[in-house]
């Protein structure tokens, strides 16, 4: 695990940084976001932390998404659900990580949001037949077999299988979904477009920001 946080806060954090934040993850943790009170279960994927949710909460902010239909793919705490779910968008929520698909439902009731969230590996158990208009994925993008539930926020597979599944699931799902990721600088993106265009989607870069020396891309994925 040690590897993940040299990888995902590299050249920001001293060793002791690092080793402290460990720690702190180790419980769980209260987290307010634009009036939003979560609680963070320390198996589950912490918004706070690690920049990727916040960038794409704040790019969200800026949608209209009122009644829209929304599903998170990976909710981890479900901050992304609740700010949705708050702009009035009818939102489902899932996640591989049982204590992260509890800890939606928690923060949603301890916000009195409502979100529809369940258990599902990618798109495995949500109905084929429902179409969504937006679909939010803050994806694993480490190199490597993740070993518990939590590590499935982490990593991706040791030949990036969960992109390959990905990409091949969205290429079988009803068309006129949208579909928008983000990844940083510290993943192999070039083999992530390879996987994309294999499937024969693309990806179309919306938002670039740089935050602590961690470069961020959005992308809308496209056929």
């Amino acid at each position: 695990m040690l590897t993940i946080f040299k990888k995902g806060i590299k050249d920001t954090f001293s060793f002791a940084a690092i080793k402290w934040t460990k720690w702190y993850l180790k419980k769980d943790r209260s987290y307010t976001y634009q009036g939003l009170k979560l609680h963070i279960k320390k198996d589950v994927f912490h918004p706070g932390f690690f920049r990727s949710t916040t960038i794409m909460a704040e790019w969200l902010d800026h949608l209209d998404l009122n009644n829209k239909l929304i599903l998170e793919l990976g909710c981890g705490s479900g901050l992304l659900s609740l700010l949705a779910a708050k702009k009035g968008a009818q939102v489902t929520s899932i996640d591989i990580n049982r204590k992260a698909v509890e800890n939606a439902k928690i923060n949603a009731d301890k916000n009195e949001l409502k979100i529809t969230a369940y258990v599902s590996d990618l798109f495995s158990n949500v109905n084929s037949n429902k179409k969504f208009d937006i679909v939010l994925i803050n994806p694993p993008y480490f190199e490597g077999d993740p070993k518990t539930e939590y590590e499935y926020a982490w990593y991706c597979g040791e030949d990036f299988n969960y992109f390959k599944n990905l990409f091949l699931q969205i290429s079988h799902r009803p068309k006129g979904e949208s579909y928008f990721m983000i990844v940083s600088d510290n993943c192999d993106l070039n083999r992530i477009h390879t996987l994309a265009e294999n499937a024969g989607l693309h990806l179309k870069e919306v938002v670039r920001k740089k935050k602590w020396r961690e470069l961020f891309f959005i992308y809308k994925i496209t056929s």
